[in-house]
């Protein structure tokens, strides 16, 4: 989906009309929010990588966002970016799973995926795949040192 049609959708469920001029405030709105990750988080991918760990990005988001991800330097750190905008899925669907299982390599039980919001996560689980809520970085890394992934 691109942004102008998610946009759309967001508008007609809040029975708000949404034309072309206020599409690109939107859309150059949530660029340059998702431009800024939090520190925190970076470090802890960047420790990640560091120490072996394959990591993929599994993200929903439009078109013109997921280009802007993958041109920063942040999102080398994963060997996979899957998109919906370009897979036409999106989370919690099941098949976005299998998609991204399949891309790499793996079955379901030999993955951890980590996202905020419930529904994702109870989707994986759904699948068999050891789900993490994320609520931060000094949390999730808390929880990955448990389970002894970090």
């Amino acid at each position: 989906m691109t942004a102008a049609g998610f946009w759309r959708q967001v508008g007609d469920r809040l029975g708000v009309p949404v034309d072309d001029d206020l599409i690109e405030v939107l859309v150059t709105l949530d660029v340059r929010t998702w431009a800024h990750v939090d520190p925190d988080v970076l470090a802890l991918l960047a420790e990640l990588a560091d120490a072996g760990t394959p990591l993929a990005l599994l993200s929903n988001a439009p078109l013109e966002l997921a280009r802007m991800v993958d041109e920063r330097p942040w999102a080398r750190v994963f060997r996979h970016r899957l998109f919906s905008a370009d897979l036409r899925l999106a989370k919690p669907d099941p098949e976005i799973f299998g998609r991204l299982t399949d891309r790499l390599g793996a079955s379901p039980d030999e993955l951890t995926f980590v996202d905020d919001r419930e529904e994702n996560v109870r989707a994986a689980e759904a699948l068999g795949i050891r789900s993490v809520l994320f609520t931060g970085a000094e949390s999730l890394r808390a929880h990955l040192a448990g389970a002894g992934l970090h």
